[in-house]
């Protein structure tokens, strides 16, 4: 059968599936075993029927060429883009910090000892000469008490010889002398005793923290009984007055920032009150500084470049210790054609994007001016309203 065609199934007329005689064969006497035999062979020939039928509609139906295929391929939808826009582009970076003060102070003890005494709390204002805190002296204000009273008597013995000098002149050269001799020992005891009290005076005060100047204490790293080990911070003493809002920062950022810039400062401890600022100094310590305070502090301290920024206008009320967050914009350009900063793309060192037009993509060279956060400046080559593929 050729290829193409269907099967053709022919069924069986319907006489030929009757099991009995035509109404024109002749007249044959019926036979039991024959009867019996005719119905066992129509039976057969209608299972032959049903299955010559029911065979037809399983077997496979013939090939069929391409040529009779229709095949429909839905359109293609066209790649996601971005319009080529009009406006500004800024760089700018991120900065969060607290507000510090720039006259600070780390107090210790040049000496170790056990706490004897600490008279301050956190946030507790002090005033200059203040004594904060104390070590175990053994004794020592004891002696500095009676070194106090030896120079007080040498005084008076000097006094006294003087008053006597003065109320029985000597009558020869002999009592002359003694009574310069005298007056020579009172002077050489004081001498001495003024040295013996400088020095247990200088050894108290190794045993005591004092307040440098007035401000207000924070940062207290000890307690009552605890073994103070010579030249680490006890506490720290600031002045709330000179106030400053301080922020660590990498070195990349450090490179970018110079004095002057804008800063939109938020302050987070007033409502997030919004106010201008500019950077009004940076730190970048040297390789050198660096490496002398990570060996003195076996490199649990690593000093980061810092930047300080100074608020604009009027003065304002702020705590020590309140974080802000500030927005530095390195560059900006207005009014230009800009696109986002993923799309531009490079090839042998030319910037380019793909723009769609009419359907099709065509790779467009660009020249690219202030790349900002999101988006970068278009100098050339674009034209407002132009279909850029996104990649």
């Amino acid at each position: 059968m050729a290829h193409g065609r269907s099967r053709e199934c022919r069924w069986p007329r319907r006489e030929a599936m009757t099991a009995g005689p035509r109404p024109d064969d002749p007249p044959q006497a019926l036979h039991p075993v024959g009867g019996a035999r005719r119905a066992v062979l129509g039976g057969a020939v209608l299972l032959l029927a049903m299955l010559a039928a029911g065979g037809c509609g399983l077997l496979p139906s013939e090939p069929v060429s391409l040529g009779q295929l229709s095949l429909k391929i839905p359109p293609q939808p066209p790649p996601p883009t971005i319009t080529v826009q009009r406006g500004a582009v800024a760089s700018s970076i991120q900065i969060a910090g607290q507000v510090n003060s720039t006259h600070v102070a780390q107090l210790y003890f040049p000496i170790s000892g056990r706490l004897a005494t600490l008279s301050v709390h956190d946030g507790e204002m002090v005033k200059k000469g203040q004594v904060l805190a104390t070590l175990d002296s053994g004794g020592l204000i004891y002696q500095v008490q009676a070194a106090q009273y030896a120079v007080q008597q040498d005084k008076m013995n000097i006094q006294s010889v003087q008053l006597q000098d003065q109320s029985a002149p000597p009558t020869d050269a002999a009592q002359a002398q003694q009574q310069s001799l005298a007056l020579a020992r009172a002077d050489l005891a004081l001498h001495h005793d003024e040295q013996n009290l400088a020095t247990l005076v200088a050894s108290y005060d190794q045993n005591q923290i004092v307040a440098p100047f007035s401000g207000q204490i924070s940062q207290i790293a000890n307690s009552l009984g605890d073994q103070i080990i010579a030249f680490q911070p006890v506490m720290t003493l600031s002045d709330p007055y000179s106030q400053a809002l301080i922020a660590d920062i990498g070195n990349t950022t450090a490179s970018e920032l110079h004095k002057g810039q804008a800063v939109e400062v938020t302050l987070n401890g007033v409502s997030g009150q919004r106010v201008s600022g500019h950077v009004a100094s940076l730190y970048v310590p040297s390789q050198a500084a660096v490496l002398q305070v990570e060996q003195s502090t076996n490199g649990n301290v690593v000093p980061t470049p810092t930047v300080t920024v100074a608020l604009n206008g009027p003065r304002h009320t702020l705590t020590l210790g309140e974080p802000f967050s500030g927005l530095i914009v390195l560059g900006q350009a207005r009014n230009v054609l800009y696109v986002p900063s993923d799309v531009v793309r490079q090839l042998n060192g030319q910037d380019y994007v793909e723009v769609l037009k009419k359907g099709v993509v065509t790779q467009v060279q660009v020249t690219t001016g202030l790349q900002g956060n999101s988006t970068t400046a278009v100098l050339s080559g674009l034209t407002a309203g132009e279909q850029i593929v996104q990649p």
